[in-house]
C-alpha cells in the first residue's frame, strides 16, 4: 500500500486588468517542487509503512482531517479504518461491525468518521456507519437503498451525511 502527499511550493501570479469592457485575464501560477521521494513519483512521500493487511486490496477510500490521513479498506479477508498518527498506521475503530464491505467510502466531520458502503450481507444495498464513542452505529437502517449500489460517494455538512451512488437496478 502507499499513501502519499506532494509535496510543492504553488506560488500564484494572478494578474488582472480593466478595460473599457470588463475583463480579467489570469495568468496560471507557478508550481514549483520542494522535494522528491524517489525519481519515478516525484513530489510525492510516503506515508508511514504499508498497512499489514492480509491479501489484496479490493476496495479503499482515504479523507484527511487536521493533517492526519484516514484510510478505510476491504478486501476478501479483513476491513478496517486506520489513521496515520505518531509516525505509525493505527486502527480507528473498535470492531468495524460489517462482515462484507464493498466500494467504502469515508468521510470525516469533526473528528467523527462515517463510512458509507455497499453492504455485500445486505444484498448489496447502501449503509451508512457513524463512529462515536468507541462504537459503530448505522445512520438510519442498514442496507436502505431500494436496490443493489455501487460506488457511493458522499459528504458530510452540520452532522448530516448526504449520500450518492450508482443504483444497479433502476440506473
Amino acid at each position: 500500500s502507499y499513501c502519499g502527499a506532494p509535496t510543492y511550493t504553488r506560488t500564484p501570479s494572478p494578474t488582472w486588468t480593466e478595460t473599457d469592457t470588463p475583463t480579467i485575464t489570469l495568468t496560471p501560477a507557478t508550481v514549483t517542487p520542494t522535494q522528491t521521494a524517489t525519481p519515478a513519483v516525484p513530489w510525492w512521500r510516503q506515508v508511514g509503512d504499508p498497512l499489514p493487511l492480509s491479501g489484496t486490496i479490493n476496495y479503499m477510500s482515504m479523507d484527511v482531517e487536521n493533517g492526519i490521513p484516514y484510510v478505510v479498506y476491504s478486501n476478501n479477508y479483513e476491513r478496517g479504518i486506520k489513521a496515520y498518527q505518531g509516525g505509525n498506521w493505527v486502527p480507528v475503530e473498535n470492531g468495524f461491525p460489517a462482515s462484507y464491505v464493498m466500494y467504502p467510502a469515508i468521510v470525516l466531520d469533526n473528528g467523527v468518521p462515517f463510512v458509507a458502503y455497499t453492504d455485500g450481507t445486505l444484498g448489496s444495498k447502501c449503509t451508512v456507519m457513524k463512529y462515536q464513542a468507541g462504537t459503530w452505529n448505522p445512520l438510519g437502517p442498514p442496507g436502505f437503498s431500494a436496490g443493489s449500489i455501487a460506488i457511493p460517494r458522499f459528504g458530510v455538512s452540520n452532522g448530516d451525511p448526504v449520500v450518492a451512488y450508482a443504483d444497479l437496478i433502476s440506473s
